[in-house]
């Protein structure tokens, strides 16, 4: 099937799920459409009436998206969802183009992508009504400007991944390590002296200033724009609070239950958030030194762990790394015969962690079921999984950088691959 055929069968399956979500919330008690999508809704309402959306309780994200909603007030309720499901399928066609540009075969490149495109959860997130989709393709449109060797484009896009959502600031340091004396000269192998390295140096050094001067300016500039319009309510609500945010509920964090027995200005809650940063951040700044030439597959290694060490991790957070699997798979040794029982091992506990924890909130949220402690045995359970995942991810990982020897590595990979299915053969 070809890539457009792919892609019409993809926003088909959107199209559906965007109708059968306004059917059940008709019908049942549970509800199809997230809660967030109703925040979204209010906020743009607010907005249309001239006022700020803050004044929606729980409207915690730029003002720039309830006014970019404001369609879901006098046009239809579903603009919204269409918009996210539209940038769900974007995602899909981006992950393509990264893979083409990193001489991906291009079959090879569309099975990846369709993982992306029919993917359960990611129809499920955006179809549901939550925007992860919009900061998605910010982040990936980052990638794709730096595989141009567009510094500044790069870092301006991922600026504005920033303002939408925080968590992109987490990419900056592997951004930074990528902008290496190979991003300034690609025609460089293994077996040749770099010429004219100082002057490369100098390059780089101007290349990461335009790169983090684009970020700080468009991120800051934004920023700007809602604060005039909102005033303190954008400092307190949009950034402040997820510093700070400390949620007992739908967290799967393994910190949910000491969250939920702490009261809110407690010490040890403020402790404890303080605390949880301290492994993210420094996994975070070594992965970026270890990984940082090979940027997609670092970007994977630091979402999982960030989102996993976070202490608050909600379901929509999976789709952060879920974008990056079809653009690291390639270069995966995970693909190889020997080591798919490995791998589908990995991704089953994965899996039966999860629903072991949903099975475990279900009793509690909607049974008001005592299960505190079991909830929190199986929060534990699905970090193992996710730390498991990471381990197996990082072992079978064929180096792939970004810009020197690209060629080479992609090459080394493809070979690898087509040993293993000669020697299956024979």
């Amino acid at each position: 099937m070809s890539f457009s055929r792919l892609l019409l069968a993809a926003a088909g399956v959107r199209a559906a799920m965007i109708a059968f979500g306004a059917w059940q919330d008709d019908h049942f008690e549970v509800r199809y459409t997230d809660v967030d999508y109703t925040v979204f809704t209010d906020g743009a309402e607010l907005v249309l009436g001239s006022q700020s959306p803050y004044r929606r309780a729980t409207y915690r994200y730029t003002p720039l998206l309830a006014l970019a909603l404001t369609p879901n007030v006098w046009l239809h309720g579903l603009f919204g969802k269409a918009l996210f499901a539209a940038a769900d399928l974007l995602v899909g066609v981006q992950i393509r183009r990264i893979l083409l540009l990193r001489r991906t075969p291009r079959q090879l490149a569309d099975s990846c992508a369709s993982l992306w495109l029919f993917n359960p959860l990611a129809i499920n997130v955006s179809t549901r009504g939550n925007a992860e989709s919009l900061v998605t393709v910010l982040v990936l449109g980052s990638v794709i400007a730096l595989l141009h060797r567009r510094a500044a484009v790069s870092g301006a896009v991922l600026g504005a991944a920033i303002h939408l959502k925080l968590y992109p600031i987490i990419y900056v340091p592997a951004f930074v390590a990528a902008i290496s004396l190979d991003f300034c000269d690609t025609s460089v192998t293994l077996s040749e002296t770099k010429p004219g390295t100082r002057g490369k140096v100098t390059a780089v050094v101007r290349n990461r200033l335009l790169f983090t001067g684009a970020a700080c300016l468009v991120y800051i500039c934004l920023g700007a724009v809602c604060f005039l319009w909102c005033g303190d309510e954008y400092l307190s609500e949009a950034i402040f609070y997820h510093l700070v945010r400390a949620d007992a509920r739908h967290n799967f964090s393994p910190y949910f239950l000491l969250l939920y027995l702490t009261p809110p200005t407690s010490l040890a809650r403020a402790v404890t958030a303080g605390l949880a940063f301290v492994p993210q951040a420094a996994l975070l700044v070594v992965y970026a030194f270890r990984f940082g030439d090979d940027l997609p597959f670092c970007m994977f290694v630091q979402t999982l762990v960030f989102v996993s060490f976070n202490k608050v991790c909600t379901a929509q957070y999976f789709i952060w790394y879920h974008a990056l699997v079809p653009i690291v798979l390639p270069s995966s040794a995970a693909l190889l015969p020997k080591h798919h029982r490995r791998a589908a091992v990995r991704c089953g506990l994965w899996l039966a962690s999860l629903l072991l924890w949903l099975g475990c909130a279900y009793q509690l949220e909607f049974r008001a079921r005592p299960v505190f402690v079991t909830l929190w045995l199986a929060s534990l359970a699905f970090f193992a999984a996710n730390i498991g995942v990471v381990l197996l991810a990082i072992e079978l990982h064929v180096s792939t950088p970004l810009f020197k020897n690209a060629r080479l590595a992609r090459q080394r990979c493809i070979g690898m691959h087509t040993c293993e299915h000669e020697e299956v053969d024979a």
